[in-house]
């Protein structure tokens, strides 16, 4: 696979065949957590759904009149707070700008971090943060350009790659 792509997946084999690891990149900085073992089917499955929510043409600005005035971090922590229990925002529109921006939601191995796509003056943008203490990564926040075409060709690619 291409490292110069904005997101890029390094699949090993384990010592079992049911495991794969998964080591994952964004703009060329390296996200895996120390446990990036994943059960291989559950893995592929997760990608499929990704793959078939990205083509569904979701409608990311279905919620614009919330991000109106806001800078990309503002956005992001607009989104987060729509769980935040002491945000005002909690369960705005029933709870469902989070999961709808939501991405890289796959299994254990992206817990210690979140990423959204995030609509931004007409273009797509991919933003994340990590919540576990052994990313300090500066700036907080992280953001790049993308189009739901390019999502579609990495996903495809990894899966290719797993199957």
């Amino acid at each position: 696979m291409n490292r110069q792509k904005k997101i890029f997946f390094g699949i090993d084999e384990t010592s079992n065949s049911n495991y794969i690891k998964v080591n994952t990149y964004i703009d060329s900085l390296d996200i895996s957590s120390n446990d990036n073992e994943a059960y291989k089917e559950s893995f592929i499955q997760y990608v499929k759904d990704e793959i078939d929510r990205v083509k569904s043409k979701i409608n990311y600005v279905r919620y614009e009149s919330y991000f109106k005035d806001k800078s990309l971090i503002e956005i992001l922590d607009f989104i987060i707070s729509t769980r935040d229990e002491n945000s005002k925002y909690f369960d705005v529109e029933d709870d469902n700008i989070y999961p709808l921006h939501q991405f890289f939601d796959w299994s254990e191995i992206y817990d210690h971090f979140s990423c959204f796509l995030i609509p931004y003056q007409d273009d797509l943008y991919l933003g994340f943060y990590f919540w576990d203490k052994q990313f300090n990564i500066k700036p907080k926040y992280k953001f790049i350009k993308i189009s739901p075409y390019e999502i579609i060709e990495i996903l495809e690619e990894l899966l290719d790659s797993m199957v």
